[in-house]
């Protein structure tokens, strides 16, 4: 009666007590640290607190999860791990928190990269993603006279000197430093700078046209007089008529109502023998008198004006002009935009004040270009006019394409974060039911079509290999959809289970079964389903309907095998075990690098794709196929944001568009760069580049792999 009672029998309730510790940064121990605010509280009041404690995240501690310390008892910073002890007369099991070492916490290096500008435009190139706390530097290698504005280069791009031809391009590297408390990392920055300037090939003279009123002179034509260009433009180049030209040699003769000058191609055969009419053109930019403080110029086509515009000087030409040629079609233009030297076509996205595309034009190149004048005299000169080749597109590739996951079986993979079904295309929403066929080249109106691509390179090893896997695993009864390679390095796409199975083998030839993929190749495969499932009725044919299946690759510089419009999916390439039943759901994870442990990869993954595509519309063009292989993220710009999508759950399409940063997008299609994302790193994993800020759903997770599994590589083609 005189002694006090023990702890355990006033607090019935005392929670058990799991001790742990952390080592962060190193060198550094916290402890004791609890899973449970329950165990803190208890600690806490034990050493004469009141039952306090303060949640902790420590940045080392790869799985984000916040632990409990006391408020009372606590060490912090303590210079080597706890051991031993007792607590309420019972010893202390320590158990040590995992955490990434200093050297895992440096800041994840830049991904070394190389972007493709023109010259003279606006430089603005992120350099560390949003939400991270480290601090990045940048060391200008090259002189190119940019600056680093926030986490953002910026300026404008050097001029590159001379033409083209001469002189495609300028490269400048940049050293991009990324520093936290733990270090510094780094990597380079490649900035090409296109040159836009285009050669030129000077005017050697001009040429009387007979049968028109004489010249009063070499240099000057008389009223109905007319010339042609001793030099043709070949397709694929612009005739260039500087605006110094117009004010030197054709504004000073238009003085009075219907004065008139005109520059284009002949109809064939032409009629200038019986006098300078403008329907003697087939196409043609004229400058004609408006008043005595105007002109006009105009675009025409056989004599009838489709583009009248007024410039209100007689003495300020205001464009530049140019006739280009572009296969059987010829481009008017007028610019005072941009460079009509350094524009590409218009065909081709250039950027003009104005334009008029003169489609099935009379001449074939290389045209000779006319020049006339009606009611008015007209100088000719070779100084302001010259044909130039007309400048090639910008380069568009946005996908870096300098990283790649290195798998060497042993159960590495890279695992989605969750199985959900809402949340991987493929699993067609956890559906199990059979769907018929669709109008031929749609996709099925209550289907769940989907498609994938992956960039991928093998080393042949001598196995059964699944490059990637949505599914059950191994057992007899576990479906799964997949593609593989064999010991052989023969390439399949399955979808079932052992035996009751749909198989094809996929190789270019479209007949025989020789192909296999070669070591060192790069590769991208594109397989698209489009939502149809049979039940116990299938058949080859039907199979080979169901899916669209192209073949890349580096040998062959990432055209598609047999032409570009070629579906490999073909009956014969398919082959069907029992049932072949496609209406069974579909479980399991989604894998990159094996059968989940099992069957694992030997070779490099540098992207995979997955996405849901819409119902009741046509299946993807080859040209957005092409893109979703070799440039992913131009695919996303492209064809997915601002435009309408399918969520994975679902059988209808949206009521709202697809959007970067969005969790339904995000959930619909997943873009991982293995890599070459703005925030993988081995602490991050991978993340998908539609939502890079989830960690909960379509993060790619690193089994069984090592930091260094991220390796730095050259796709030939690609990069």
């Amino acid at each position: 009666l005189n002694t006090l009672p023990k702890v355990h029998l006033l607090e019935p309730a005392a929670p058990t007590m799991y001790f742990r510790y952390i080592e962060s940064p190193d060198g550094n121990f916290h402890y004791p640290l609890f899973v449970t605010e329950e165990e803190a509280n208890y600690y806490d009041t034990i050493n004469g607190g009141s039952g306090e404690n303060v949640p902790n995240i420590f940045p080392d501690d790869a799985t984000n999860t916040t632990w409990y310390e006391p408020v009372n008892g606590h060490t912090h910073n303590g210079t080597s791990a706890p051991t031993g002890g007792t607590f309420e007369g019972n010893a202390i099991n320590w158990t040590e928190i995992t955490s990434l070492s200093n050297a895992d916490l440096v800041p994840p290096a830049y991904t070394s990269a190389t972007i493709t500008v023109d010259e003279l435009s606006s430089v603005n190139i992120q350099l560390q993603p949003a939400d991270t706390a480290y601090t990045t530097s940048i060391t200008d290698n090259d002189g190119a006279g940019l600056f680093l504005i926030g986490s953002n280069l910026e300026g404008t791009s050097p001029e590159v000197l001379n033409d083209n031809v001469a002189n495609p391009s300028d490269t400048y590297t940049f050293t991009v430093t990324r520093t936290n408390t733990y270090g510094s990392s780094t990597g380079t920055l490649t900035l090409v700078v296109n040159n836009l300037t285009a050669p030129v090939t000077a005017i050697s003279g001009f040429n009387h046209i007979a049968g028109t009123t004489a010249m009063i002179d070499s240099d000057t034509m008389d009223d109905g007089s007319a010339v042609h260009v001793n030099t043709t433009v070949a397709d694929g180049e612009r005739f260039v008529i500087e605006q110094s030209y117009v004010e030197a040699n054709i504004l000073p003769n238009l003085t009075a109502t219907n004065d008139m000058y005109a520059i284009g191609l002949a109809n064939v055969p032409d009629t200038f023998s019986d006098g300078v009419t403008l329907s003697d053109f087939d196409a043609a930019i004229v400058w004609e008198y408006e008043s005595s403080t105007s002109h006009t110029f105009k675009f025409y086509r056989d004599g009838s004006v489709v583009q009248n515009i007024v410039v209100n000087s007689l003495t300020d030409a205001f464009y530049d002009y140019a006739i280009e040629i572009n296969g059987t079609s010829a481009w008017l233009i007028a610019c005072n935009v941009n460079l009509i030297m350094n524009e590409p076509s218009p065909a081709d996205g250039g950027n003009f004040s104005h334009t008029y595309e003169v489609t099935s034009i009379e001449d074939s190149a290389p045209v000779t270009i006319h020049m006339a004048t009606l009611n008015t005299t007209g100088d000719i000169s070779t100084t302001g006019i010259e044909t130039i080749t007309t400048p090639a597109a910008p380069v568009s590739n946005l996908t870096s394409w300098n990283k790649a996951l290195d798998f060497s079986g042993n159960a590495e993979r890279a695992q989605q974060s969750t199985s959900d079904s809402n949340r991987i295309p493929i699993k067609m929403g956890g559906t199990n039911n059979q769907v018929s066929a669709p109008t031929a080249g749609q996709t099925v109106a209550s289907g769940h079509p989907w498609a994938t691509a992956i960039v991928f390179k093998s080393d042949k090893n001598s196995s059964n290999q699944h490059i990637w896997n949505l599914g059950e695993g191994a057992g007899t009864t576990d479906d799964n959809i997949y593609l593989r390679t064999d010991a052989t390095g023969k390439l399949y796409f399955g979808w079932g289970r052992q035996g009751d199975l749909c198989e094809m083998l996929i190789h270019p030839a479209l007949t025989g079964t020789g192909w296999t993929l070669t070591a060192g190749n790069w590769y991208g495969i594109y397989i698209a389903h489009n939502g149809t499932r049979y039940g116990s009725n299938n058949t080859t044919s039907l199979m080979a309907d169901a899916f669209d299946i192209r073949l890349m690759g580096s040998s062959n510089n990432w055209a598609t095998v047999n032409g570009s419009d070629t579906n490999l999916s073909v009956a014969s390439d398919w082959t069907i075990t029992g049932d072949g039943r496609m209406n069974r759901q579909y479980q399991g994870d989604m894998t990159i690098g094996g059968r989940g442990a099992n069957r694992n990869f030997h070779g490099k993954v540098a992207s995979f794709v997955s996405t849901t595509l819409r119902v009741g519309v046509a299946m993807p063009t080859t040209a957005e196929i092409e893109l979703m292989i070799t440039d992913p993220i131009k695919w996303l710009d492209d064809y997915k944001v601002g435009q309408n999508f399918r969520l994975p759950w679902s059988t209808s399409n949206a009521a709202f568009n697809f959007a970067l940063g969005d969790g339904s997008s995000g959930s619909s299609t997943q873009v991982w760069l293995m890599g070459d994302g703005g925030n993988d790193s081995y602490s991050n994993m991978i993340r998908n580049r539609v939502q890079p800020a989830d960690q909960n759903n379509t993060k790619l997770n690193l089994i069984s792999m090592v930091s260094n599994d991220i390796e730095n590589v050259t796709i030939n083609g690609l990069t």
